[in-house]
């Protein structure tokens, strides 16, 4: 199968074409209808005047959109994971570039805030009334999506796209602008990259103990029965592991460390990578339930500790004195290699004395 976008399957040009016979239905390119039927005198055969200047514009507007639907189709039927692969590719470039803009932070605090404040526990109680309120709901929602919705091709590989950039892709993502951030000397994307990985590692710790001792069954298992928990069934079988959502933690925990990182960093960027992150990180959600891999309890609780997974370690770093490791790894540079090219060298021997007062 070539990769090129010049050569397109039929199926993706088939497709695209009734979508411009669909829009044109009533439009015709008035130069070619005249020469069809061999006048050429501004009249129509019906005796009614041709189309205008501004009806053939409409009408290339409108193939210039089945063109470029015949391009979408092409991505997202024919290469699925190329086009995961290309945003992940994107994404670190993306922040490199606005990295160059960087504005100046703040002076790190020199005294220690509480890592947990009182609005925790009422954050902890909506999410748990909430997961609560939506769990009747679990079967129904499954229905839903397992029904004609599972015919949508588009459907399918856009969750299978989303799903990939999140895991793994969340990790060379991470990786990549930790590096990225190294590369261009930007301390702004090798926090975002650092805290960013962090706070997924540190979820999806805490979710697996709760997945494996919780034992709830997927709903490909049984979609009958949503409420099938069993104590430690998660040990030894994966498709016992279905709550809390581990992908939905994972997006979540980067969007919010994005938009807390962006806010400090780049606020003039804020109002499009909240969105952005956010919005992506929902679709995420739903894949997991479109893939019939959770159900919808599942997704809310593990968005909710994506989100304070995800501030705990933005609050930890950049609210409270440097930790130890966090001046360890920033403090790592890129050097040049004896060898030729680049080595990426940590101090041999951070300086973990306190922050200065």
């Amino acid at each position: 199968m070539s990769g090129t976008l010049s050569l397109p399957a039929g199926r993706a040009r088939r497709a695209a074409q009734y979508f411009l016979n669909a829009e044109n239905e009533a439009i015709v390119e008035p130069e070619t209808r005249a020469h069809s039927r061999g006048r050429h005198d501004g009249v129509h055969h019906n005796n009614t005047p041709m189309r205008t200047a501004s009806a053939r514009s409409e009408w290339k507007r409108r193939e210039y959109r089945a063109q470029r639907t015949q391009t979408y189709l092409m991505i997202g039927h024919l290469y699925p994971r190329r086009a995961a692969a290309r945003a992940l590719l994107v994404l670190p470039l993306t922040f490199s570039a606005a990295g160059s803009q960087e504005a100046e932070p703040p002076s790190p605090p020199t005294e220690s805030v509480p890592l947990f404040r009182s609005r925790d526990l009422a954050y902890a109680g909506i999410v748990a009334l909430g997961t609560v309120a939506v769990a009747p709901l679990d079967k129904r929602f499954a229905d839903f999506l397992q029904g004609n919705w599972q015919t949508r091709r588009t459907l399918r590989r856009l969750s299978y796209v989303v799903e990939t950039i999140t895991q793994p892709g969340a990790w060379f993502i991470g990786g990549g602008l930790f590096v990225a951030g190294k590369v261009f000397d930007s301390r702004a994307m090798t926090d975002l990259g650092l805290h960013g990985s962090e706070a997924i590692a540190i979820g999806l710790a805490f979710t697996t103990v709760v997945k494996m001792t919780a034992g709830r069954a997927r709903p490909y298992v049984d979609r009958d029965r949503p409420h099938d928990f069993k104590l430690m069934r998660g040990l030894n079988e994966e498709r016992y592991r279905s709550f809390p959502s581990g992908h939905s933690l994972i997006a979540f925990a980067a969007a919010t460390v994005a938009a807390r990182e962006t806010h400090r960093w780049w606020p003039e960027a804020q109002w499009i990578v909240e969105p952005t992150m956010y919005g992506g990180a929902t679709l995420v959600a739903l894949s997991r339930m479109y893939d019939n891999k959770h159900w919808a309890s599942d997704v809310i609780m593990g968005s909710a500790l994506g989100v304070l997974s995800g501030s705990k370690v933005y609050r930890f770093h950049h609210l409270r004195p440097p930790s130890k490791l966090d001046r360890w790894l920033i403090g790592a540079s890129l050097v040049p290699a004896d060898a030729g090219g680049w080595a990426l060298r940590w101090l041999a021997m951070p300086d973990l004395r306190p922050a200065p007062d």
